[in-house]
């Protein structure tokens, strides 16, 4: 904490130390409750925050990857301009409905916990943009996501979906939608709400067996689709295993009869 006064940095790296609780001296100097903006605790071995967390009034990234949390600290909430929260690699279970209430909330990352469905309040936060999930057990998604509209990346390799909601179909401002390794066999028919889509991977999903004619509607031309893995029978096969619909006119027909089609 003296060394991030003295140089003046917005940024306090307390990775690999074997944490079991937050330093007192983080949480009781003026200058960490005015100044600090990026608090790194990767890594170490914390399972709770205090309340007195709130006085980070300043904290815009908080990076706890890798401890002991088996919840999401509600006490979380308490700080005002929280942009992006990572909580990726622990072993949290459910998240706080207390996450809706992020009212700055950008980005948030829980990945790879034993995360089962999110709460409602979840799609509620005003300004999410990117929820990183893979790796966790979930089974669905809520019609709720509806709600989200600011979301731009929905990561969700490597869970237990079998189907996407109608509604995830409806963001508008969605970029990128992963969902590899899930238990995929079909997608919405319609994906015409998803106007900004650049990137759908959905390899490694084994009984998926066609994608919908409705890809090549959307808005975005160089719409990159990745199937590797699937029964999907790629068109074209390159190195990377990946479809890209921004082609020439004459290579459409085949992808559009792909796309219409269960491959056996």
């Amino acid at each position: 904490v003296t060394e991030a006064e003295a140089a003046g940095s917005p940024v306090l790296i307390l990775n690999y130390r074997g944490l079991k609780e937050l330093p007192a001296a983080v949480l009781e100097s003026r200058y960490c409750q005015v100044n600090l903006k990026n608090l790194c605790l990767k890594r170490n071995f914390l399972c709770s925050l205090p309340p007195s967390v709130g006085q980070l009034q300043a904290l815009t990234e908080l990076y706890l990857h890798s401890n002991d949390f088996k919840e999401v600290p509600s006490e979380l909430s308490l700080l005002p301009c929280l942009e992006t929260l990572s909580l990726e690699c622990n072993q949290i279970a459910t998240l706080s409905p207390a996450v809706g209430s992020m009212l700055r909330l950008q980005v948030l990352n829980v990945s790879r916990n034993c995360i089962t469905d999110f709460p409602e309040e979840l799609w509620s936060a005003p300004h999410l943009c990117q929820l990183a999930a893979s790796g966790n057990q979930l089974s669905s998604l809520s019609p709720a996501i509806i709600r989200c509209q600011t979301l731009r990346r929905l990561l969700l390799d490597c869970n237990h979906l079998s189907s996407l909601p109608v509604q995830a179909t409806r963001l508008p401002r969605l970029e990128e939608l992963s969902l590899c390794g899930n238990n995929l066999r079909t997608l919405p028919h319609d994906l015409s709400g998803l106007q900004r889509l650049r990137f759908l991977y959905v390899d490694d999903n084994r009984e998926l067996g066609f994608l919908p004619a409705s890809l090549l509607s959307l808005g975005t031309p160089d719409l990159t689709v990745g199937t590797q893995g699937c029964r999907v029978q790629r068109q074209r096969r390159d190195q990377r295993k990946v479809l890209s619909l921004h082609t020439p006119a004459h290579t459409v027909p085949p992808l559009l009869e792909l796309t219409a089609r269960t491959v056996h």
